[in-house]
Parts: C-alpha cells; structure tokens; sequence
C-alpha cells in the first residue's frame, strides 16, 4: 500500500517540478481568488450558537427571546468619588447621560438604536393609587432640593422590593443603569419576507396558521373548549432570529463608551483617557464597572482576536528564528512560511466562501494549520538536509527525501485528520465546524507541502556548508539517546512509569466548567467587573422558568399566581448563596394590589378570582410595558426570572437540575386540575449547562474513536498487532501527562482546552508514523534492530526534534493571551509535543529493543 501511494506521489513531483510555472501561476491564481473570499467570514460567540438549531434547549430559548425580547442586558455600575449616590450632582449626572441615550436609542443612524430601554433609580418604574386605578411613573419625577426631600427618598427607596441591589447598593455608594438591548432577538429578514408572502399584513407576532396555531412546545392538549385549550406553541414554528456579528458590538460598546465619556464616565481601568485631565476635572469623573453579555462579545472582538494577530506574528517570528537556527539557510526558513501562509488563505478563503459562521476557535484552527504545515515541511527539508550531508547532488537528496517522507507525510495527514474528524461527531456545534475546517486546513497544509515546497527548492535550494557534513549539533544527542535506549533499559522506563503512574491520580480530578470570570486574565477590567458587580447587585446570569398554561388567561388563576409566587421563594430560599432575587409576575400582582389597596398588609395574591382580575386589568394599563416583560398577549404562558451571582458551569449545572424538579413539585397541586402545564427552564445558564454536557460527551466520544481510528491504521500500516499496539504506547503517554496535569493543577476543560486532547493525538502521531516507518522499512531492507534504529534515529530524529522544538515555541505564543482558555491551551499543547518527542525518542526504542530481547515478532508483515 505505501509503495503504491509513494508511486503516485512521485508522479506528483515530477509533473510539479517539471511543470514549474504552470503549476505556480495555477497556485497563485487559486490563492487570489480564495484569498478575496476572506472578508465575508462571519464570528459569533453568542452562547446559543454552540447548539444544534433543531435542539429543544435552543429552541425553547429562542420562543423565550420572540415572546419576550433579548435578555441581552448592560449593567453599568457608577461610583460617586464624593460618597453616597444619593446626591444632586450625581442624580443630575445620570439624569443626562440617561436623556441622551435615550436620544441615540431612537436616532435610526445610531449604532445605539440597538437599546430598547434605559432605566435607573431615576427612571426606575413606581406604581401609585389613585382614584382607585394605579398609575406607573418614574421613581423620582424631580430631583430634591433639600436635606429633607433627600431623607424621605431615600426612604422611601429602601421601602421599595427590589430596588436595593438592583439600582443602588446596601452603603449607597454605587448605582446601576441598566440598558436592555435587542441582540438576538430580531426576526431575521429573510423570516419577515417569507411571512409577508404568505401572509399579508402579518407581523412577527401573529404568525398563526389556519387552525388558529401559533408555537407549541409539544403535542395539543386534549380539550373540547377552545379557550380552555388554548395555542398550540409550536416550537419548529418559531421564527429564525438574527445572530449578531461580533464586529456590531464592538461598534456599539465603542459608541456606548464615547457617549460615557462625553458625560464625564470612565471605565475604572482606562487610565489613557484621565491622563489628560486636570485636578478639577478629576474631581468631577464619575467611574464604572461594566457587565453584560454585548460588552463581554464587543471585549473578546476587540482585544481577544485583535491580539491573535500579534499573537501569530510573534509565532512566526519564533518558528522563522527556529527554522534558520535548523537549517542555517534562508530557503529553510522562507518556504516553510509560505507553504503556511498560502495554505491558511486556501482553509479561510473556503471558511469564507462556505457562509458557516465561526467563533472564536478560528483563532486555534488558524495556528493547527500553522503546526501541521511547518511540521510536514520540516520533514521534508530535514530529509533533503541529511541526503546532503551524504554528498549527494541537490536534485538527488530532494528526490531520495521526498521517496522516503511524502507517504508518511500523507499517513500523518491522514492520522491527523481522523484525529480531528473525531469531534465532528460532537453534539457542540463550534466544535464540529471547527474540526471539519481543520481538517481541510491540513490537507491544504498537505498538498502545498508536496507541490509547492519541491518546486521552490528546485529555484533555491537548500545549502549544507563542508564543516556541516561531518557532524551535525544535534547527532551526539541522538546517539547518546539511542544508546541509553539500549543499554539502560530500566534507567529509561521507570522515570516514564513513575510519571504516568502520578499523573494518573489526577485524572479522577479532570472536570468541566465554563466560567466567565475565569475567561480573562486579572488586568483587563473583566473579573473586577464582575466581581465587583456581583458583590454588590448579585450577578448578571439568570435562569429564565416559562410555565405554559396550556389556556388562554390561564395565568389569571389564583392558585397558579400563588404556585408561581412559592416557586420564588422556594428557590430563593433554598440557594441564599446562589440566588440574587426572582422577578414575576407574582411579586407585581402583589405589589399592584397592596399599592391599589393602600394596605401594606395586602402584599398578597387576591385569593378571588374577580378581585384579582381587577387588579391584572389595572397592573396591565398602568404599565403595559413591564407586563410584556413577564407574560404572554394571551395570559397563557408566565415568565420567572432567577437572577444568579457569576458562577461556573460546575456549580449551576447542580442548580439547574434542581430549578425544575422544584418547579414540579411546587406546582404539582395545582397540575393536577390542570394537566396541561409545562415548565421549561431557559436562558444562559441552562444554555451553558447543555453546552457542558455536550463537550463531556465530545470528550468521552473523540478520545473513544480517536485511539480506535489509529489503532486500526497502525495495525493495516504495519501488519503486525504487536508493532501496532506499541505503536499507541507513546501517543496515549502525551494525553496521560494533559489529563493528569489538569487534574492536579485544577485547570477547567472547556471548549477550547478539550481541544488539547484530539490535537495532542494528533501531532504526536505523526512523529511515531515517521519513526516507525523508516525502521519498518530498514529492517525489511536487511538491517538488525540496531541499526536500524540507529539509522531512524539519525534520518527521523533531526525532524522530530525540530519540529517538536518550533511547535512547542510557537504553541506557547498563546500564553501571552488574555484569554486563560487559550493560556492553557497553549501550555497543554506544547507540553503534550514535549513528551510526545520524549516517548518517540526515548520510550519506543526502548521497548523495540525490549520486544527484540524476547523475541518477539516487532517486524513481522510489510509496508508493501
């Protein structure tokens, strides 16, 4: 099989080479056209982009955003320098920036109009009785004047539920605005123009279908009452909601900034922007922190993806140094780059034409392409390099080089792709879009290094110097290695089985957790933000709860306003620790009825059910706005919003499977008269926990089918069960060391670290099928184990070495991330080549000489 796949490589060559401008004009003509197709990649790192369009998670979450409008919120937390908030400077302050972006929220042009209310202390919704009816109107209607007008509003403030921690701390010395967005929420165009075809003068909300249908969750309820039954809520139905770019937030945090700024607000850590102020004005500046999903988006397009480039520059420079300092020659250290660099346009430019949006895994796709593409023309250089230290011409070392590495450059392309192609099974869809461009990226990284990489040598060829071909730096090493491999045996396996038997201690400890103050590293305004905003106004993470009715007005049953009001405090109680405050429609009735009542004592739910009509008739016209916020047009389906302080994956997931137990148990009275009801718990949390346990099943099934797909290539490689059970050995040893590590050290695997796993295999792969195939190959041609292995190490082991030597280099660039996921990333991943290098070179001769001494059949079968 391999000298059939050799015969058609070596057809390849010789039509490149002599074929030469040709081939490059058709090369350059492919990269121009795909290089143009760039622009049009798309990024969203929204969290309900990492699900399946057709998963019930996602789909319940998206009806919650059409009913109810994006839970996309801002929270800017201001700080008075001068003490309590309370105070007219500070009132007047907001009252203006407020004015204006409520301004901007309705200028068309504004990259602000995506903000669909602002409120604050100021503008926070007040309900007051009169003449029997509530009225709704801002909290403070005109800021006071006196010391005695300030005493009663700030009494009058702590009276308020809710308004303490959501709007201003317990001390007085921080305030919240909150900014509600529209991120996510709009209904695609391509959706309004369907419906409008088929439905004239049909708006987004009333796509019902001809028997009375609007969205259901699932079968329709069995009744003969139509208003008993009420809507079937279809969730297939849903229309399809617009996903934002990640460049939209960061033209909208950009304006939202400038406007701040304008009004005398700075972000706590941009000290550039106070540096040009004087004394007075420093007197004057009022600081915040700020939290919220469309900062954390415009964050990570602004400072994560912006820095990648540096980060891959820095790369570059390191892999460019690295491969002059191997080759000591410009043409070792200037073709490797472009192999890279054209490949990369090729796997974007595909990116680009496909229309499948990215995340920001893009980033680690790039530097996999990056990898492989140098790995495999180092390879191929290395061997040109050792034929020329033997006094062969140029044009016979690049011949005899390219006989003996492309097939195991193919195999290795061929093991790395199965490698990758092993998560496109996974349930996580950033995930499987990932490994499948990954795995084009390496076939592309493949094919330039065979067609493109001989026909730049054939113009400048790579140089050896005299002095060079006598004795290379690196062969002492390499026979000093190979000795130890087999004279001291023992000396060399036991350090291996004492590591892997410490690190296998950790493994129990491995766990999965998303935690968004663990994103960004200390010094970037994130986790201070966070922090701070969670120790004063409880977090900005929320479980939303639907419960659907299944009837039209159902949600006006007293028992179901009093099943929803225990609920609330059920969960509030039962995770003090946890739990920030619940909103519903439960604590406005109440509230609606002690206010209409002007009874304190009547901070109830009306056990009657025309009292409590009333009391929702007068709450509805009041304030319509709110009442859209917490149920449906039809009272059919209610909203419970648990606001949660920032915490991981690893502790809401606990939480989440608990919130809806406890929701059936509350409501399992009133169910019982009324069979239709269905709870569905959504938003982040629960996004995050189905994100979770999607990459806990990646993990399990990509380690499963990665290890099966290799084993079976090394046993139809080799012919020889023995050769290709030891040929495992020193590829699972590198994923032992990551999982061990990640478990002693206690770092988090998520999204981007489970990747570690799958690439580790991968590259270490390659460096144990070159191996092993040039002693395969050795040992058929007549040779003993020993030199044989001698002569592997010699030919092989300068490659290895310098391609474990410049991918660990650049894989370590990431560290300089803000992003921690990526910092691991990069440690795990040049960790992993690391001890992979050491297993090839160290562990496998060890253990051929070991299989040798028993006799044992290491060499049995054939590559042929």
């Amino acid at each position: 099989m391999v000298q059939k796949l050799t015969q058609v490589l070596l057809k390849v060559f010789s039509f490149a080479t002599n074929n030469r401008v040709k081939t490059l004009l058709a090369m350059f003509a492919a990269t121009a056209l795909l290089g143009f197709s760039i622009p049009k990649i798309k990024i969203d790192q929204s969290m309900d982009s990492w699900l399946e369009s057709g998963d019930q998670t996602i789909q319940v979450f998206r009806l919650f955003r059409y009913l109810y409008g994006s839970d996309e919120s801002l929270i800017l937390m201001y700080k008075n320098p001068k003490g309590n908030i309370f105070n007219p400077d500070t009132f007047q302050k907001v009252q203006a920036l407020e004015k204006i972006l409520n301004e901007k929220r309705m200028d068309p042009k504004s990259p602000l109009k995506r903000i669909k209310r602002v409120r604050s202390i100021l503008s926070a919704d007040y309900l007051e009785s009169k003449n029997d009816s509530l009225i709704n109107r801002p909290f403070v209607e005109k800021i006071p004047s006196s010391k005695e007008e300030w005493k009663k509003l700030t009494k009058k403030a702590l009276e308020e539920e809710d308004m303490k921690g959501t709007f201003f701390s317990d001390d007085f010395q921080y305030g919240a605005l909150l900014i509600e967005t529209d991120y996510g929420a709009r209904v695609k165009a391509s959706t309004l123009e369907k419906s409008s075809q088929s439905s004239e003068g049909k708006g987004p909300k009333d796509l019902e279908s001809e028997t009375d249908e609007d969205f259901s969750f699932e079968e329709s309820p069995d009744s003969n009452s139509e208003m008993a039954r009420g809507k079937i809520i279809d969730l297939d139905k849903v229309p399809e909601l617009e996903s934002p770019q990640m460049e939209e937030y960061v033209v909208f945090i950009d304006e939202l900034k400038k406007v701040l700024e304008e009004n005398n607000f700075y972000h706590f850590i941009d000290k550039d922007s106070l540096k040009e102020k004087s004394k007075n004005d420093l007197q004057n500046i009022v600081s915040y922190h700020m939290a919220g999903n469309p900062w954390l988006m415009g964050f990570f397009a602004k400072i994560i993806l912006k820095e990648f480039g540096l980060i891959f520059i820095l790369s570059m420079i390191l892999i460019l140094g690295s491969l002059f300092y191997a080759f000591r020659s410009f043409s070792g250290m200037l073709w490797p780059s472009v192999v890279v660099i054209v490949s990369l346009i090729w796997t974007m430019g595909f990116i680009g034409l496909s229309g499948i949006t990215q995340t920001m895994m893009i980033n680690i796709l790039a530097f996999m392409v990056l990898a492989v593409g140098v790995a495999d023309s180092i390879h191929l250089l290395s061997g040109v390099r050792y034929y020329l230290r033997q006094n062969y011409s140029h044009e016979e070392a690049l011949l005899l080089s390219y006989k003996k590495c492309a097939s195991s450059i193919a195999l290795t392309t061929v093991t790395t792709m199965a490698g990758l192609g092993s998560l496109t099974f996974s349930p996580v869809v950033p995930i499987k879009v990932f490994a499948l461009f990954t795995a084009l990226g390496i076939f592309f990284a493949f094919l330039m290094t065979i067609i493109l990489l001989p026909i730049f040598l054939t113009y400048f060829p790579l140089k050896v110097k005299e002095h060079e071909k006598k004795k290379s730096h690196l062969d002492p090493i390499i026979t000093k290695m190979n000795l130890w491999s087999k004279t001291k045996r023992k000396t060399v396996i036991i350090p291996f089985l004492l590591v892997a038997v410490t690190l296998s201690f950790g493994i129990p400890k491995v766990f999965i957790d998303t935690n968004m103050i663990n994103m960004v590293k200390p010094g970037y305004g994130f986790i201070e933000s966070y922090k701070t905003i969670d120790k004063y106004f409880g977090g900005t993470a929320s479980i939303e709860i639907l419960l659907d009715t299944g009837k039209i007005d159902g949600v006006k049953d007293p028992q179901f306003l009093k099943s929803l009001d225990k609920l609330g405090e059920t969960i509030q109680g039962n995770w003090p620790d946890l739990v920030s405050r619940v909103y519903s429609l439960s604590k406005l009735t109440k509230k609606s009825y002690k206010t209409l009542t002007e009874n304190d004592k009547n901070y109830i739910i009306p056990g009657e059910k025309n009292i409590l009509d009333q009391t929702l008739f007068s709450f509805e016209t009041a304030d319509p706005n709110t009442r859209k916020l917490v149920v449906d047009d039809d009272w059919q389906m209610a909203r419970l919003t648990v606001s949660l302080v920032t915490k991981g994956s690893k502790e809401y997931n606990p939480f989440n499977d608990q919130i809806k137990l406890t929701a059936e148990k509350v409501f399992k009275e009133y169910k019982k008269g009324n069979p239709n009801l269905k709870v569905h718990s959504t938003g982040m949390v629960p996004l995050m926990y189905k994100m979770t346990e999607n990459i806990s099943i990646s993990q399990i099934q990509s380690f499963g089918i990665i290890v099966g797909v290799i084993s079976i290539l090394f046993l139809f490689l080799f012919k020889s069960f023995t050769l290709g059970l030891l040929a495992l050995i020193p590829n699972l040893f590198p994923i032992l060391v990551i999982l061990g590590l990640t478990g002693h050290f206690g770092i988090p695997l998520d999204s981007d670290t489970l990747l570690v796993v799958p690439i580790a295999i991968g590259l270490a792969v390659d460096d144990t099928i070159h191996f092993l195939m040039h002693y395969q190959t050795l040992r058929e041609e007549g040779a003993d184990v020993g030199t044989a292995l001698d002569k592997s190490c010699r030919e092989v082991g300068h490659a290895l070495i310098y391609t474990s030597f410049v991918l660990s280099l650049g894989f370590l660039a990431f560290t300089l991330s803000a992003s921690k996921p990526f910092t691991y990333f990069g440690i795990l991943s040049s960790l992993s080549i690391f001890t992979a290098l050491l297993a090839d070179l160290f562990l496998l001769p060890t253990i051929i000489y070991w299989l040798e001494k028993r006799k044992l059949p290491v060499a049995q079968g054939g590559l042929s």
